[in-house]
């Protein structure tokens, strides 16, 4: 765990793990967690962390990332400490920092989006620093839900289902493949910085006053379609989370009574259950709450 950065960057700053953010009620901890996905030993562990290590509380983001709050200048080690034996800590800042990946909730085992999320990790060392909240979307479902979510370098497909790499804030975007995908993600990132996007931050700003490579421009994306409605679907029960903080405690209650294989983080304000035990047991409207009770285990925003 070389490289831990025990002071909080200003707010402002697109925290991390390992570079925290400073807020109004102490240090800001974001944890990636792979394929958006953490099973329920590791969520059931990181409400412990939270409530150990920070002020209880939990927050689901729009880039499908989880935040701690309230962590101190003393229990910042023990917390980072914490998420390495849940296996939810990257090897170290410069890693975590490429790593900043948005994927589809929708994917299944072995699809094209695992398949070209694990490629990518092969090569993620060859991507140059970005801008801290520059961001890679892997959105190549038959379903394309991930469109207004947070990306500038977005991995779709077109309707005869062939991979492409879009650029935010284009239409039209690059025919990949598996094997070309890193090498293609490695190209646009050193053209951004190359014609001076760091000056505008994200793809889409940059987009705005320079122009693309034509030959990235000629492949239509399939059309996009709206996110998953509140209830069950394919991937398992899609609950809601409203914005803000959550009880670490709530959340705990919640995943021990629905027993599911594992949580799934979403950009859409809402978590989707793996295979819960206890379906019947589960409101996706209100999952704080116990069926059938109007009271809540713990409160569930604040």
């Amino acid at each position: 765990m070389s490289g831990i950065k025990r002071k909080a960057e200003p707010y402002g700053w697109c925290p991390t793990a390992y570079r925290p953010m400073m807020a109004e009620d102490g240090y800001l901890v974001r944890v990636r967690p792979h394929l958006s996905r953490l099973t329920t030993d590791q969520t059931l562990g990181l409400c412990t962390l939270a409530q150990r290590f920070g002020n209880g509380l939990l927050e689901f983001t729009i880039r499908s990332n989880i935040q701690l709050r309230g962590v101190r200048e003393d229990t910042y080690a023990p917390l980072v400490r914490g998420l390495a034996a849940l296996d939810l800590l990257d090897p170290d800042a410069a890693y975590e920092h490429r790593r900043n990946i948005l994927m589809t909730p929708l994917w299944a085992a072995q699809d094209m989006n695992v398949r070209l999320h694990d490629q990518l990790l092969k090569h993620l060392a060859q991507l140059p620093e970005l801008p801290a909240k520059m961001g890679i979307g892997i959105d190549c479902g038959p379903e394309r839900v991930l469109q207004e979510a947070s990306a500038d370098f977005r991995f779709e497909v077109t309707e005869a289902h062939t991979l492409i790499l879009r650029a935010d804030g284009s239409t039209l975007g690059r025919a990949v493949t598996l094997e070309t995908a890193a090498a293609a993600l490695v190209d646009m990132a050193e053209w951004f910085l190359a014609t001076g996007g760091s000056t505008a931050g994200r793809m889409a700003r940059h987009l705005e006053t320079t122009a693309l490579p034509p030959d990235w421009m000629h492949a239509q994306p399939a059309p996009a379609t709206a996110a998953p409605k509140i209830g069950r679907n394919a991937q398992g029960i899609l609950c809601a989370a409203p914005a803000g903080a959550h009880s670490a405690a709530a959340l705990a209650a919640f995943i021990t009574r629905a027993a599911p294989s594992a949580l799934r983080t979403t950009p859409w304000r809402a978590i989707l259950l793996e295979d819960a035990q206890n379906p019947d047991l589960v409101d996706p409207e209100h999952p704080w709450e116990e069926r059938g009770s109007n009271v809540t285990t713990e409160t569930a925003d604040v």
